[in-house]
């Protein structure tokens, strides 16, 4: 019941497609838009940067944020320009009109939630989270349900770095920059 779309970056392992179009996900997409209501504002775009743990998920997406803070306006959250890259956090921006989400957590099925929680109540248009890159994982799962119930697709990003290799921060950069441009 996973759905993946593809976010072109180099040096970078792309989702797969696990489940096809199925007449039961195409019906839970239907009942989920018209849970929404006519007068709720819903989200319309789920990103995620997955991958292992100390791969650079949260400096990716903090640097994204420092990005998304020089295109518009910050609403909530610590300065990202002052804010150390690796360390965990959310984020609220206006840019180009809309709300955009950022949660650099994303490890636990619980933190994902929090996140949504968050950005529900901002109005959030596009959120973008961190999460674990393993299917079947309890962030994956989180990120699945909250997607589903709200009729969207994950656009998934994974990085495929390990702990004892040396990280290139120009990629992590590259994939940031190329996330910021599809708001």
């Amino acid at each position: 019941m996973f759905l993946y779309r593809r976010l072109v970056v180099p040096h970078v392992k792309h989702g797969f497609c696990k489940a096809r179009h199925s007449s039961f996900l195409r019906q839970e997409c239907q009942r989920a838009r018209k849970r929404r209501g006519k007068g709720r504002k819903m989200m319309k775009r789920i990103f995620a940067v997955s991958g292992i743990m100390n791969c650079g998920k949260t400096h990716t997406l903090n640097y994204l944020a420092q990005l998304l803070a020089s295109a518009g306006t910050r609403i909530d959250g610590p300065n990202p320009m002052t804010h150390p890259l690796n360390t965990d956090t959310q984020y609220v921006f206006e840019v180009k009109g809309q709300r955009v989400g950022v949660g650099t957590s994303g490890d636990t099925d619980w933190v994902i939630d929090e996140h949504f929680k968050k950005f529900d109540a901002f109005g959030c248009d596009v959120v973008i989270v961190a999460c674990r890159s393993r299917t079947g994982t309890a962030s994956v799962d989180a990120l699945e349900r909250q997607a589903i119930s709200r009729g969207l697709i994950v656009d998934y990003t994974t990085l495929m770095w390990n702990a004892s290799l040396p990280r290139l921060i120009m990629v992590e950069h590259d994939i940031a920059r190329r996330i910021a441009s599809r708001i």
